[in-house]
């Protein structure tokens, strides 16, 4: 197995925070879509609606389905 130095790793320097916040961004909007158009307790309006909201404004937009969107499970 081959090791990279630390200095070179994609991973590694003041950068990585970007592409850790990038990725976890980018599978919360795909879950909150997949979860949004999945679920059978919503019209379609109301899934058109909140997917306008997460494609407008990704982050609080996904926070706001799983929070207050989503049917809980009893």
């Amino acid at each position: 197995m081959m090791q990279v130095p630390p200095g070179e790793s994609l991973l590694a320097g003041s950068r990585s925070w970007a592409l850790w916040f990038f990725a976890a961004t980018a599978i919360g909007i795909a879950a909150a879509l997949l979860s949004i158009w999945l679920g059978r307790q919503h019209a379609t309006r109301v899934k058109v609606i909140w997917t306008v909201l997460v494609v407008a404004v990704p982050i609080v937009g996904a926070l706001a389905w799983f929070v207050l969107g989503r049917q809980r499970k009893r």
